[in-house]
C-alpha cells in the first residue's frame, strides 16, 4: 500500500509535465536543433557555451521532438531514476545478504525518486524544466547506474565490463556537469583510500580498479572540458577570476553553509530516515555473498565527510554565478541524491540498533510498534509533498492554456506573412521569458531565440494575450 501510494504520487507528477512550455534556454535549444540540425547544440556547447559536449547531446535528444519532448523529459527521467535506484537497491540487498520483504526494494527506491524530484524547494526547476533536469538531476541517477553495474558484476568477465564502463561513464558525467563529476571524484576517492575498511579481501582489488577507471574516465573528460573554448569563453562572462582564488573558496564556504542550512531544513528528508528505520527492521543480515560487513562506526563519519566535501567542491565550482548559488535549488541536486540515500542508509543502522536492544519481554516494546511509528512519519512526509505539488499543477495548466493560444495565433500570424509579432511573457517559477529577464543585459537574447522559433524578424513586449 505504502508502494503504491508512492508510486500514484510519482505517476501523478510524471504525467503533470504534459503541461510543461518552452522556458529559459529552450527558447533556443529548439529553434537552433530544427534549423540546424543534429549537432548544432553539441557544437555550440563546446565551442561557445560551456565545453559539456554530452550535456548538448541530451538537449538535442529531447529538442528534436519540439514541445512534447520537454512534456516527455519528467516522466522518462522519473522511470530511469526509479529504475536505476530499484537495481541498485536490489544490488545491494544481495552483496550484503540482506534477507527480508522485497517489497521494501522497491519502496526504497520510489522514496528516494520521490524526495529527490519533488521534495526541492522549486521543483519546476529540477524536475520539470529539461534544461535542469538533464544537466543537474540526471548526471548522478547516471552515477548510480554505474554503481548498480559494479555491484551486479560476478564473474571476472562481468567485473572487466563494469570497470570499462565505469571509464566510459566517468568521460560522458565529466563532459556533462562539472558538480557531479567532482561529487563522484570524491566517492571514488573515498573508496581508494578506504577500501580496506569497506571491503572483504576478496573484492578489494575489483573495487579499487573499478574506482580507478571511473576517475581515469572523469579525469579524460575534464580534460577535454578544460581545454575547450566553450568553458573559456563561459568563464569570462561570469567573471574573470578563478574560483579557486581565496576569496572565492571563502566565500563559497559561506553559500555552501547556507545551502546545507536550507537542506537539513528541509523536514520532508525525514521521510527517508524512517525508509531506513523500516529498513533495519526488517531486513535481516545474512551471509554477504560479495562484501564484508562495513565497520559502521567507520562507514558513518567516512560518509558524512564525503558529502560536506562533495558539497562544498560542487560549490565551488559554481562560483562564478556568485550570489545567486544559495537561491538556485537545481544547483545542489548534484549531491542531494546522495545525500538522500545517506539518510537512507543512517535510518537502517538506527533500525538495526533499535531491533538489536528491543526487550518485549521487559519494555512492551516491539519491533511492530516502532515499524507503525516509522511508517507513520514516512506517510506524513510524502503527503506533505502533494500540496505544493498540486498548487504548482495548477500555476503549471494556467500557463499552458495561455502559452497554447498565444503560441497558436503566432504560428498562424507568422506563416500570413508578418515579420514582427506582440508576445506576453508568461513566466513560470523566475524562469527566464522574453523580456523578463533576471538580470539586466545588452539584448534580450530570449526574445531573439522566441523570434526565431516564430520565424520572425523580432517579438515586441505585449500587455494582452492575442
Amino acid at each position: 500500500m505504502s508502494v503504491g501510494g508512492a508510486l500514484l504520487l510519482l505517476a501523478a507528477a510524471s504525467l503533470l509535465g504534459l503541461e510543461v512550455r518552452l522556458s529559459g534556454d529552450e527558447w533556443c535549444f529548439l529553434p537552433q536543433v530544427r534549423d540546424e540540425g543534429v549537432g548544432a547544440v553539441v557544437h555550440t556547447f563546446y565551442a561557445h557555451q560551456n565545453g559539456r559536449i554530452f550535456n548538448g547531446m541530451i538537449v538535442e535528444a529531447f529538442s528534436v521532438l519540439d514541445v512534447h519532448g520537454l512534456q516527455l523529459f519528467p516522466a522518462v527521467s522519473a522511470m530511469v531514476t526509479v529504475t536505476v535506484l530499484w537495481g541498485l537497491a536490489r544490488q545491494v540487498w544481495r552483496v550484503m545478504g540482506l534477507e527480508g520483504p522485497r517489497g521494501l526494494r522497491l519502496l526504497a527506491a520510489v522514496t528516494v525518486t520521490v524526495l529527490f524530484l519533488l521534495g526541492s524547494a522549486n521543483t519546476y526547476h529540477t524536475f520539470y524544466w529539461a534544461g535542469a533536469n538533464e544537466s543537474h538531476t540526471m548526471p548522478p541517477v547516471l552515477a548510480c547506474a554505474a554503481l548498480w553495474s559494479a555491484l551486479a558484476a560476478r564473474s571476472s568477465r562481468q567485473r572487466t565490463m563494469a570497470s570499462t564502463g565505469a571509464a566510459l561513464l566517468g568521460v560522458c558525467i565529466a563532459l556533462w556537469s562539472e558538480e557531479t563529476t567532482v561529487v563522484c571524484a570524491a566517492v571514488l576517492a573515498g573508496v581508494l583510500l578506504c577500501g580496506r575498511w569497506l571491503f572483504a579481501a576478496r573484492v578489494r582489488a575489483y573495487a579499487a580498479k573499478w574506482a580507478l577507471c571511473g576517475l581515469g574516465g572523469l579525469v579524460v573528460g575534464m580534460a577535454v572540458l578544460m581545454t575547450s573554448p566553450g568553458l573559456h569563453k563561459r568563464r569570462l562572462s561570469y567573471a574573470p577570476s578563478s574560483p579557486l582564488a581565496p576569496e572565492s573558496l571563502w566565500q563559497a564556504f559561506d553559500y555552501w553553509t547556507m545551502t546545507l542550512a536550507q537542506i537539513l531544513t528541509t523536514w520532508q528528508y525525514v521521510a527517508a530516515l524512517a525508509l531506513g528505520v523500516l529498513i533495519g527492521l526488517h531486513a535481516v543480515g545474512g551471509r554477504p555473498v560479495a562484501f564484508a560487513s562495513v565497520r559502521l562506526r567507520f562507514l558513518v563519519p567516512l560518509s558524512a565527510a564525503v558529502f560536506l566535501a562533495c558539497g562544498y567542491a560542487a560549490t565551488v565550482v559554481v562560483m562564478p554565478l556568485g550570489h545567486a548559488i544559495p537561491h538556485v535549488p537545481r544547483l545542489r541536486n548534484d549531491y542531494l541524491l546522495l545525500l538522500i540515500l545517506l539518510f537512507v542508509v543512517y535510518g537502517a543502522l538506527l533500525g538495526r540498533v533499535i531491533r538489536a536492544r528491543l526487550n518485549p519481554g521487559r519494555t512492551g516494546w516491539t519491533a511492530g510498534v516502532v515499524a507503525v511509528c516509522a511508517l507513520a512519519v514516512w506517510g506524513v512526509a510524502i503527503v506533505s509533498l502533494v500540496p505544493p505539488l498540486y498548487g504548482l499543477g495548477k500555476e503549471m495548466r494556467v500557463r499552458a492554456a495561455q502559452w497554447d493560444r498565444q503560441n497558436e495565433w503566432l504560428h498562424r500570424q507568422a506563416a500570413d506573412g508578418a515579420t514582427t509579432l506582440p508576445y506576453k511573457p508568461l513566466p513560470i517559477q523566475g524562469l527566464a521569458e522574453p523580456f523578463q529577464l533576471a538580470r539586466p543585459r545588452p539584448t534580450d537574447w530570449v526574445a531573439r531565440c522566441a523570434a526565431r522559433y516564430y520565424r520572425v524578424d523580432a517579438i515586441s513586449r505585449s500587455s494582452v494575450l492575442p
